[in-house]
């Protein structure tokens, strides 16, 4: 599989585009279904984040840390029919819900919301896997251009994890991280030192972009940057 980005197909190993026009969404409406199928045709701002299941840690798909941070109102458990989360549920972390019903990729798909869109579109958007969201994106004609939220982005393993599942579906990709969080040179160094693709990016914080080379000491750098020309020029 490959996925359509503007004129052409790209695939796994397609090198990261030196512009993109990123579709966003609110932590309350993103990083799922709905989401995805927004961005049709192009790429998507997509926040990732890593859990512990039973079966070691997996990535999926998350902009905080919290159930209700991220928008979701429903469950829908194992045997269960749909129903409103509790106020204490709302606010317990994403890991501690999965901790709670079962630590595995079921109790994590059990979340339940509504997504973007008009308010009359059903509560079934629920958090995504990595492995699931490319398969669904793959679909969509969506690039996922994945945000790395999690201080483990640091670690090589989830690294290779990410492009583990991106090589056996021929899809791209084109992780990024915000100057302006823990150790982005780190998180660069991950991706890039395994030959992997890094966008550097700044968020609302585009002060950042000007007045000194803000990764002169990085040991790996930036495939590409994703902000103003000043920033650009750093590559060069």
């Amino acid at each position: 599989m490959s996925v359509r980005y503007g004129a052409r197909n790209v695939g796994f190993g397609a090198p990261a585009p030196k512009y993109t026009k990123r579709h966003h969404e609110t932590p309350s409406a993103g990083d799922t279904q709905s989401a995805i199928i927004n961005a049709n045709g192009g790429c998507l701002d997509f926040n990732v984040r890593v859990i512990q299941f039973r079966t070691g840690l997996q990535i999926y798909g998350a902009h905080n840390t919290g159930v209700g941070q991220n928008g979701y109102t429903h469950c829908k458990l194992p045997g269960k029919s749909l129903r409103p989360l509790t106020r204490s549920e709302k606010r317990l972390s994403m890991q501690a819900w999965v901790d709670r019903h079962g630590r595995n990729i079921e109790a994590l798909n059990s979340l339940r919301k509504r997504g973007g869109g008009p308010r009359s579109k059903p509560i079934n958007d629920y958090p995504l896997t990595w492995g699931q969201a490319v398969r669904f994106a793959d679909r969509c004609d969506t690039v996922l251009c994945p945000e790395l939220k999690d201080r483990r982005f640091t670690q090589r393993a989830m690294a290779s994890e990410m492009a583990r599942v991106c090589k056996a579906l021929d899809y791209p990709l084109w992780p990024m991280a915000l100057l302006s969080m823990w150790k982005p040179d780190q998180k660069c160094a991950a991706f890039v030192g395994q030959d992997y693709e890094f966008a550097l990016i700044f968020g609302k914080q585009l002060y950042l972009a000007y007045g000194r080379n803000k990764i002169a000491g990085w040991k790996h750098k930036p495939t590409v940057i994703w902000g103003p020309k000043a920033a650009r020029a750093w590559l060069n």
